[in-house]
């Protein structure tokens, strides 16, 4: 058998795993064995019907995806209150197996792969008549590839390419009319923006991206061109510190950036050029500190780190 990783809602614990006889499907505990069953058996028999991926809790309500063609699915975390959010009028859907649902406003917001439209974004109200497919960027099986879903009030904030201007940041209000680019920010069809994490502070959103000139930096938006704008050049030149790992703490960033002299280190940002400085120089003249995850705590910033002497460690650098 395997079991994925497991999330808390509502006071249960959640998670996918295959017992060899029904395959891979979502299970609940209450912590004891006789209060650990499984959910639903979404393909009966052997063959696996809920995905590797852990379902996502929100409002205290669990979705996931299931089946063998991947649908998106809700739960309350009982039997009853298991069921498939069915796809109306958007062709047989074939993926992706791990959706990303995210909550926007009153909605929730995920991506799929159909056959009628191929991989958009889609949106639901967690009732199957109230899931629908929310524009789709480039009309057929032509796909946009929707990634990095995120709330910024009650909008959608995502990168998509339409195939004219690249991989770009997006909004969107839930409507077809309401979906639009916020800012073409590397002109023309080459990509600017990658997927690699976002942070929210206050109502701005902050992301990597690379406008061409100045390599992958961190830049910030309020969901408008006008108020999208580059935080701060932390590789100088043509280069670029790939801004990875972001976290909000308060009114602070805290994100893993790359420079020749540091290599993968902990920096932080208060959104301003002058306010985005290294946190602490773990490994002077390095070629590559290679740093990943941040965790915050107690003042501290704890994350693993290769210093090059002892393998991957955990280290802690003062989040000041």
């Amino acid at each position: 058998g395997s079991i994925s990783r497991a999330i808390s809602c509502n006071g249960a614990l959640f998670f996918v795993a295959n017992d060899v006889e029904h395959g891979r499907e979502l299970w609940g505990s209450d912590g004891t064995q006789s209060g650990t069953a499984m959910l639903v058996d979404n393909n009966p028999g052997t063959g696996s019907g809920a995905t590797a991926s852990p379902p996502t809790c929100i409002d205290g309500v669990l979705y996931f995806t299931a089946g063998f063609f991947p649908n998106p699915w809700r739960s309350d975390g009982t039997p009853d209150g298991t069921f498939n959010l069915a796809i109306v009028g958007g062709g047989t859907i074939i993926g992706p197996s791990w959706a990303d649902y995210t909550k926007a406003g009153d909605l929730i917001y995920f991506d799929l792969i159909s056959n009628a439209y191929g991989h958009e974004l889609w949106v639901t109200d967690g009732t199957p008549v109230g899931t629908r497919l929310v524009v789709d960027i480039i009309p057929g099986f032509a796909s946009s590839d929707p990634s990095c879903l995120t709330a910024l009030g009650s909008q959608l904030f995502f990168m998509a390419d339409d195939g004219v201007h690249g991989d770009e940041p997006w909004l969107s209000d839930g409507t077809a009319e309401g979906t639009q680019m916020i800012v073409d920010l590397n002109p023309g069809p080459e990509a600017s923006s990658y997927c690699d994490g976002t942070a929210v502070i206050g109502d701005q959103l902050y992301f990597g991206s690379d406008d061409g000139v100045l390599g992958m930096e961190l830049w910030v938006t309020e969901g408008t061109q006008g108020g999208t704008r580059l935080v701060a050049v932390i590789f100088p030149g043509s280069g670029s510190s790939y801004p990875t790992e972001l976290i909000a703490v308060g009114s602070t960033l805290y994100f893993i950036a790359s420079t020749p002299q540091h290599g993968e280190a902990p920096w932080r940002s208060d959104g301003t050029p002058e306010g985005t400085r290294l946190l602490q120089d773990l490994c002077p003249s390095a070629i590559s500190l290679d740093a990943s995850w941040l965790t915050p705590l107690g003042g501290w910033l704890y994350h693993a780190a290769d210093k090059g002497q002892n393998g991957v460690e955990l280290h802690a650098v003062p989040m000041e």
